[in-house]
């Protein structure tokens, strides 16, 4: 099981960001029990695609939040955080186009499982905490 539950998602000092988290893993849930009703039935592969989209738009709108909060508190290492959020929003990208011309579940599978799930929760321990402290503090 993942550790995208409510309680498993890593907490930072900045309530915002918590709460995108745990859209993220909704989002996650949503797409992973999707995944599974094509396993079933190959005819429901066009309710991923609207899924995928909705992920990447939330992770855009999340990053865009958090890079702005970052300027805003001139928290030094703002160029890093935000070429590791850049990174991600490239792979959805691939994510999706590989989707499109492959409808492959396993890929897809895998990485809403494992390579997500571990990307946001130490992007989540390490970046987010980091940016998080700085911002809250005096």
């Amino acid at each position: 099981m993942s550790y995208l539950t409510k309680h498993g998602i890593p907490k930072v000092a900045l309530d915002f960001i918590n709460d995108d988290h745990e859209e993220a893993a909704r989002l996650i849930s949503e797409i992973n029990q999707t995944i599974a009703k094509i396993e079933i039935d190959s005819n429901d592969k066009n309710l991923i695609l609207p899924l995928l989209e909705t992920l990447l738009g939330h992770k855009g709108t999340h990053f865009e939040k958090e890079e702005s909060s970052m300027k805003e508190a001139q928290f030094p290492a703002i160029s890093q955080h935000k070429q590791e959020h850049d990174r991600l929003l490239n792979e959805l990208k691939a994510l999706i186009d590989h989707w499109k011309h492959y409808q492959d579940t396993h890929s897809l599978k895998t990485y809403m499982n494992e390579i997500f799930p571990l990307w946001l929760k130490n992007h989540t321990i390490t970046m987010d905490h980091a940016t998080a402290l700085f911002i809250t503090s005096p």
